[in-house]
Order: C-alpha cells, then structure tokens, then sequence
C-alpha cells in the first residue's frame, strides 16, 4: 500500500466488496456466541490446538514472569495450560502472560 494514500476505510483502498460494518460485527458476534456455546457444550477442544501447535516437540525457552525454562514443548493440557519438559521435570505454564520461542 502506498503510504501517500489518504484512506479513510479499506473499501477505498481495496478491489473487492466489502461488508457493511454493521454486517461484520453481526457475523463477527454470532461466530464469538457460537464458540462459546461450543466451549459450554464440549470443553476446551486441546486435541485439536494440539494438531496446530508449531511448537509441540521441539525445544523452546518460555518466559512468564522473569523466569526462563528451556524444554521441549508437549502442548496444552485438557485444562488449556501448556506444558513443556524440562530437565528437571514437567513445566505447566496456566498464565496467558507467557511468551515461548524456539531454542536455537
């Protein structure tokens, strides 16, 4: 995008149809209040997150907190909380104030 563009929304800068606001908070809200129902009826999906997780099985450091662990990342638990194998044992990280990267 040219940054000398003056754009006051994207359907001024793009080439393509674009919702309504109102139409998008609408399917925008329907898509949050279905997840939660889903969330209620079936629990917290970490097979699938499992599938997509990048990281799971090879070595990461993850930060909470100031403090540093060094392990290879297992993935989320059935509670949502991820873990990683350290050296010195199992590491179950149940904050979202964490960050985790790969070890290189």
């Amino acid at each position: 995008i040219d940054s000398q563009i003056s754009a006051t929304g994207l359907s001024e800068i793009s080439n393509k149809d674009l919702p309504d606001r109102n139409s998008l908070a609408a399917t925008t809200i329907q898509a949050i209040i279905e997840a939660i129902s889903d969330y209620r009826k079936f629990g917290f999906d970490f097979m699938e997150w499992n599938k997509r997780d990048i990281y799971k099985g090879t070595e990461i450091i993850l930060e909470q907190s100031g403090k540093v662990n060094r392990g290879v990342a297992l993935g989320v638990d059935a509670d949502g909380n991820y873990q990683l194998q350290t050296g010195a044992g199992l590491v179950t990280v149940s904050s979202s104030d964490a960050s985790l990267r790969p070890f290189s």
